[in-house]
């Protein structure tokens, strides 16, 4: 043990207080717009994937991208997931 814990402390409460200064209003940005992303998102993976299986069953499109389209769509839904993994992640 150090004869002055407070002079390693010092360094590293500095960077503790900057790193708040930085995720407490990052934080409060993700917080406040997580109903509208999750919204969006959402409505996107739905209409995507509702889109795609009827031009799949419908065959108007020979050439549509179905698995492109598909992927896109759960991608939005795993977006959401690391979204609120990312806020989880600051909030610690």
């Amino acid at each position: 043990m150090s004869a002055h814990p407070q002079i390693r402390s010092l360094p590293t409460g500095g960077l503790r207080l900057a790193w708040d200064v930085v995720r407490l209003p990052l934080l409060a940005v993700l917080s406040l717009l997580a109903p509208l992303v999750q919204t969006v998102c959402a409505g996107l993976m739905l209409i995507g994937i509702v889109v795609s299986i009827a031009f799949r069953i419908s065959a108007a499109g020979p050439h549509f991208p179905f698995w492109h389209v598909i992927g896109i769509s759960l991608g939005f839904g795993a977006f959401v997931i690391v979204y609120y993994g990312l806020i989880r992640l600051l909030s610690r």
